[in-house]
């Protein structure tokens, strides 16, 4: 045994070699201040300091493990101490134990309140677990001890623009970028803020800021390509991502993002689709395989941050790669849903069934005003206790009137741990997503077993391929013949359009549309469809209703989310009419998204409404059908085709509904230059509009559906996240 005096001398040299451990540290000789580290806890192993730094240096050589080891030792000899804490949280951290490094770093806050660099890796943390709000709030705590501090502004802009909040996102960026110009991560979530507003030209620019200053900023790649894919620079987003996998290969979002774009947002040249599907198919299979073991670790993330959506835009069966992507979904989800240890319950029978609605477009939004409006209004109260998840952070007073009418949740800025938890706590008997596709949180929880019974809608009218989605929920007058070939889920078939409609009753507002460009002394065709919507295969109808009519004009808008998308087709259009000798501007006018009540007198003096083809508009049609303008639709192949023709089935106005690309081009000239008979249409819509309006023969049904669906599938959602094919 030591004497008194032995041990006082084996402290005093363990404390030396931690002094001369941190001079190696400081040289870059990790090797040789590990050696003197693990020299002196063996002479004082009650050092909290010598395993303090001891594990510092672990982590600096990349040994997690051990180095969190060192760091509890230390601890247990001294719980007082905030720097060990605080590296305890960045190792938890770093391993992806997100609620233990979240622990260890208010443990440090607690012991040292002003500990700024604490606040804002918390904030950071925060962020990556969507704890939106928390990390809002971080960020300002260390900001408010360090105003100066970069970090804390770039992790708090990101914080909100998740949250929706991207004008004070772009503010702080700025705020970043005048302390430190050269930041790349503040020119990154500059150029992420500006995407959310639409602003793709100026994005691009702060990415190339960021590549200028930091080539291997994995995520300045990704986010180039995606302001580039948005502006429907198919190669060059690609190429983008690519990078993005070069200078991160771990990441499972990269990858996933590089695979679900191969698909472009559309196409310049007829019969180009055929290549970009086996390119999809090609990388999803790569995808599947790259996806297995530690990879699928934190891969949740990369479910929904792109999905296979162009998909729909071609005239061609979807099943098959749409449930194979699926499958993936659910895998993925399913090995995150064990990992979290989340479980259903079985609950008491209240009498009412539960129904809950999942979307992120509770708000004036065309899912919401085609479908979703008219559940929240008509399902019966007595039968049916009704929940309403939100997903998103814009609210209006569409969101009010949701909020007066059900128990209504906001799960804005949350972790998808905080939403799947939310909905598992209202205990749904059946969940129903109006749309899968559009949103990445709808579609990570749809990839699980919330609920006993789980249905998508026509939101996105397109087979979900997932397996953990049971039921379609579609409309008689939209499905052709042998409709459930096309889905993964039990089609059901609601009566009529399928939906309670509640039309706008808007009162037109007059104006002088030749500011505009819009020449009312010419007959006006309304093309009112997204940019993506318009094939190129089906420009020559457009060039030969222009060759038969003569003089009019054919009207597309410009949405501030797709403009780099309606450049593209408007040169696309420009060739297609010059190559047939006429002159596009002659023809041809591109004008800015109006509000409803301008958009309103368009309709009012137009002369037909041109419905896209293969891909057909609902809520345009809708409103076309309001303002008595004649609809011309050639008829699809499947559901997605096939929204207007369902309209006009139910005006009974069938022989506006054409069978080929030719049918449909003499429809729209006859409708142009017969006024009796356009009048005639006219009258008609006005006389039978009403059938389609407030309908709640498909409430009923879908009241029966619920009922029947609740007692058949009673006890199902103990089963977790397990998926039915």
């Amino acid at each position: 045994m030591l004497t008194r005096v032995a041990r006082w001398a084996c402290r005093r040299y363990a404390a030396r070699l931690v002094r001369l451990a941190a001079a190696s540290a400081r040289t870059g000789d990790l090797p040789k201040a590990l050696k003197r580290l693990q020299k002196a806890v063996r002479l004082d192993a009650r050092s909290a300091n010598a395993w303090l730094r001891l594990g510092w240096i672990r982590l600096r050589m990349g040994e997690l493990d051990e180095g969190i080891r060192c760091l509890k030792e230390s601890l247990a000899i001294d719980p007082r101490q905030a720097e060990a804490c605080f590296h305890l949280g960045a190792a938890l951290n770093d391993l992806k134990h997100h609620d233990a490094a979240i622990a260890a770093y208010r443990e440090a806050l607690v012991l040292k309140p002003d500990l700024a660099e604490a606040h804002c890796n918390l904030g950071a943390l925060f962020n990556d677990v969507q704890r939106h709000d928390a990390a809002i709030a971080s960020c300002r705590a260390a900001l408010a001890l360090r105003p100066e501090f970069t970090e804390a502004h770039n992790n708090l802009a990101v914080a909100l623009h998740q949250l929706g909040r991207d004008e004070e996102a772009i503010a702080t960026c700025e705020q970043a970028l005048a302390i430190s110009p050269d930041s790349a991560e503040a020119h990154n979530n500059l150029g992420a803020a500006l995407i959310a507003l639409n602003q793709h030209e100026p994005a691009i620019a702060s990415f190339r800021r960021a590549l200028a200053i930091m080539p291997e900023h994995a995520w300045a790649h990704y986010n180039l390509g995606a302001a580039l894919y948005a502006l429907g620079d198919h190669s060059g987003a690609l190429g983008s991502y690519a990078s993005a996998v070069v200078h991160q290969p771990g990441s499972a979002e990269a990858r996933w993002v590089l695979a679900m774009c191969q698909m472009p947002r559309m196409f310049d040249t007829e019969g180009s689709s055929g290549s970009a599907r086996a390119a999809y198919s090609g990388a999803l299979t790569e995808l599947n395989a790259w996806l297995v073991g530690d990879r699928m670790e934190g891969a949740e993330t990369a479910v929904g941050a792109a999905t296979p959506f162009n998909l729909a835009y071609q005239e061609l069966p979807n099943r098959e790669l749409l449930s194979r992507y699926g499958d993936l979904c659910a895998r993925l989800m399913r090995h995150w849903w064990q990992k979290e240890g989340l479980s259903c319950r079985v609950r008491g029978d209240s009498g009412r069934v539960r129904v809950g609605i999942v979307s992120a477009h509770v708000k004036d939004h065309s899912v919401w005003n085609a479908i979703v409006k008219g559940w929240i209004r008509h399902l019966d109260r007595g039968r049916f206790d009704l929940s309403v998840f939100h997903l998103a952070a814009v609210q209006d007073h569409e969101t009010e009137f949701a909020r007066s009418q059900s128990d209504y949740v906001a799960l804005a800025g949350k972790g998808l741990r905080e939403c799947a938890a939310s909905i598992l706590d209202r205990q749904p008997d059946i969940l129903i997503y109006p749309e899968i596709g559009m949103d990445p949180m709808t579609t990570r929880l749809a990839s699980m077993r919330i609920a006993p019974v789980q249905a998508a809608s026509w939101g996105h009218p397109e087979t979900s391929g997932l397996p953990t989605i049971d039921y379609y929920l579609s409309a008689e007058d939209m499905e052709p013949p042998r409709a459930q070939e096309n889905y993964r889920e039990r089609l059901v078939l609601l009566p009529h359009l399928g939906c309670c409609y509640h039309p706008f009753t808007v009162e037109p507002a007059t104006q002088d549309l030749a500011w505009l460009g819009v020449d009312t002394s010419r007959p006006l065709l309304l093309c009112a469809g997204a940019p993506f919507k318009y094939a190129p295969e089906h420009d020559g109808v457009l060039v030969a209703i222009a060759r038969q009519l003569g003089r009019c004009q054919f009207i597309f808008f410009i949405d501030d989310a797709a403009a780099g998308l309606s450049a593209r087709l408007q040169r696309r259009l420009a060739g297609s009419f010059a190559r047939a000798g006429l002159e596009f501007n002659d023809y041809v006018v591109f004008i800015a998204v109006q509000r409803r009540p301008l958009f309103y007198d368009l309709m009012r003096r137009a002369s037909v409404f041109l419905d896209t083809i293969g891909f057909s508009g609902f809520n345009t049609a809708m409103q076309a059908v309001e303002c008595a303008l004649p609809v011309v639709t050639r008829e699809g192949r499947f559901l997605r085709g096939r929204l207007a023709s369902g309209i006009l089935r139910g005006l009974q106005l069938t022989e506006l509904i054409a069978a080929t690309e030719q049918e449909y081009v003499a429809l729209a000239v006859k409708l142009v230059q017969d006024d009796a008979y356009r009048g005639e249409v006219r009258a008609r819509i006005e006389a039978t509009r009403h059938v389609l309006f407030d309908d709640l023969a498909p409430i009923r049904a879908l009241e029966a559906f619920l009922i029947d669906a609740s007692r058949r599938h009673p006890a199902r959602a103990l089963n977790g996240p397990e998926s039915d094919s």
